[in-house]
């Protein structure tokens, strides 16, 4: 086991979900327009999953999860450095 391999789930896991790109743009980067790009989309996912598991919910519980992720998009956008 070398020094890389306890990040192995992590690659396959923003490969999987963004793509092979994703794990290089990240890796590579210290620009925070990259960074905040893949937590927008990290966001994205997290709602997909959460609508796509969730059968029974109600409109203020989806309502509330909507305003959150939105939220979040949005404090992501306006990070500066």
């Amino acid at each position: 086991m070398n020094e890389y391999s306890k990040y192995q789930v992590l690659k396959f896991t923003l490969e999987d979900l963004f793509g092979k790109e994703a794990w290089y743009d990240l890796k590579e980067s210290n620009e925070l327009s990259i960074w905040k790009k893949y937590g927008i989309k990290t966001l994205g996912a997290i709602k997909i999953s959460i609508f796509d598991t969730v059968k029974y919910r109600g409109e203020e519980w989806v309502s509330e999860i909507e305003e959150l992720i939105e939220q979040g998009s949005q404090n992501i956008k306006e990070q500066k450095i």
